[in-house]
C-alpha cells in the first residue's frame, strides 16, 4: 500500500499457478475524502462477438402503448420459427440496459427506464430470441413512450407504488432482484432528484426497498450477470444520498453489495457474454460500494463492502488471460484496476 498525495493505492496479488510463473494482479485506488482529482480515463473493452442471427426476426407488441416509469408493461412476442425444444427471450433497451429474460413468450409486469427526453420520450426496446438447443438468435426492436412519473410526487404515493409492485410480483411467484430492479432504479432516480423534504420517510422507504431486494435474492438469487448489472443499479441509485442512508440501511445494501459480488464469482464467463457483461455487472457493485463507504464508519460495514470488493476481482479475474489488456472500473470514491 502507498499514499500519493491525495489517493490510496492497495494492490493484491494472488499467485496460485503450477509454474509459479503466473501472478493475478488487482490494485484499489481510494479517493481520500475531501480532496479532488480528475477522473481516470475510460477503458474500452473488447467486445466478444454474438452468435450470427439466423432466426426470423420475432413479432412484438406492448400493453399498454405508452406510461410512466411506475406502469408495469406486458410484452407479448410470437417466432416464425418453432420453439419446440425452448426459447429465451430477452428485452433490453437499444443503450445495452438489461430489462429481462424469460423462457415464455409473454412477459408481465415489466417496468421500463425513462424514454429520451428530446424525442418526447420514446424508448427502443430490443428482443432477442434465442433458441436453446441451436443457440441461433433473431431480434427486433420497437419502440414505445415512457414518461417521467409526475413531478414532485409525494413519498406516500412512491411508499404506495413501490408496496403494490412487490405483492403483485410476489402473488405471481415473480419477486427477484431482476423484475425489481428497473422500477426500484426510477424510484431511486426520483428520490435523488428531488429536494430534501419529508427526510424521515424518504429514509424509511430508501431502507424498505433494500430489504425488499434482500428478501427477493432469498428465494430466487442472481444468476447471471446481466441480472446482477440490474439488481445493482438500484442498489447503486438507493445508496446515492448519504443523507438519506440510516445506519440499518448502509448495513443492508452492504449485505446485498457482498451477495451480489459472489453471485459473479460462480459464473462461467465465457457462456454469460465475455468480459464486456461482467464489467457492467461489476461497475454499479462498486459505485455502491462508493456511496456507502463515503458516509460509513461501522465496523461491519467496512468487512463487507472489503468482501465484496474482493469478489468483484476475482469475478473480473476469472477467465482472463496472461497478458490481456487490463480492467478499470471507475466510481467517485474507488477505482479499480484487474490485470494477470
Amino acid at each position: 500500500m502507498f499514499t500519493s498525495g491525495n489517493k490510496i493505492s492497495i494492490s493484491l496479488y494472488n499467485h496460485h499457478s503450477l509454474d509459479k510463473k503466473t501472478f493475478e494482479y488487482a490494485k484499489y485506488t481510494i479517493q481520500i475524502p475531501g480532496v479532488t482529482t480528475p477522473a481516470p480515463a475510460d477503458t474500452t473493452l473488447s467486445v466478444t462477438a454474438a452468435p450470427a442471427i439466423t432466426l426470423s426476426p420475432p413479432s412484438c407488441s406492448i400493453f399498454s402503448l405508452n406510461g410512466t416509469v411506475l406502469d408495469p408493461f406486458t410484452i407479448t412476442c410470437t417466432t416464425p420459427t418453432s420453439c419446440s425444444d425452448g426459447c429465451q427471450y430477452c428485452f433490453k433497451t437499444d443503450q445495452g440496459k438489461h430489462l429481462r429474460c424469460s423462457s415464455v413468450n409473454k412477459v408481465t409486469l415489466i417496468f421500463l427506464p425513462l424514454g429520451e427526453i428530446n424525442s418526447n420520450y420514446k424508448l427502443s426496446v430490443v428482443v432477442t430470441v434465442t433458441e436453446f438447443n441451436t443457440k441461433t438468435r433473431g431480434s427486433t426492436t420497437f419502440t414505445t413512450q415512457v414518461w417521467p412519473a409526475k413531478s414532485c410526487t409525494p413519498v406516500q404515493e412512491l411508499q404506495s407504488a413501490v408496496a403494490d409492485t412487490v405483492a403483485n410480483l410476489g402473488q405471481q411467484g415473480m419477486l427477484s432482484g431482476e423484475t425489481l430492479g428497473q422500477m426500484f432504479k426510477s424510484v431511486s432516480d426520483m428520490l435523488n432528484k428531488d429536494s430534501s423534504e419529508e427526510n424521515n420517510n424518504r429514509m424509511k422507504l430508501r431502507e424498505q426497498m433494500l430489504m425488499n431486494i434482500t428478501e427477493a435474492l432469498e428465494n430466487n438469487s442472481s444468476s447471471t450477470p446481466q441480472n446482477v448489472q440490474l439488481t445493482a443499479r438500484a442498489v447503486a441509485g438507493l445508496t446515492m444520498r448519504g443523507d438519506e442512508l440510516s445506519p440499518n440501511a448502509q448495513l443492508e445494501a452492504s449485505f446485498l453489495v457482498a451477495n451480489l459480488s459472489s453471485s459473479l464469482l460462480s459464473m462461467n464467463v465465457s457462456e454469460h457474454g465475455g468480459e464486456e457483461e461482467m464489467v457492467k455487472a461489476a461497475t454499479p457493485i462498486v459505485e455502491a460500494v462508493s456511496n456507502i463507504l463515503d458516509v460509513s464508519s461501522n465496523r461491519e460495514v467496512s468487512d463487507l463492502l472489503l468482501k465484496g470488493m474482493d469478489n468483484v476481482q476475482s469475478a473480473l479475474l476469472n477467465g482472463k488471460k496472461v497478458d490481456e489488456a487490463p480492467v478499470i472500473v471507475n466510481s467517485s470514491q474507488i477505482t479499480v484496476f484487474v490485470n494477470r
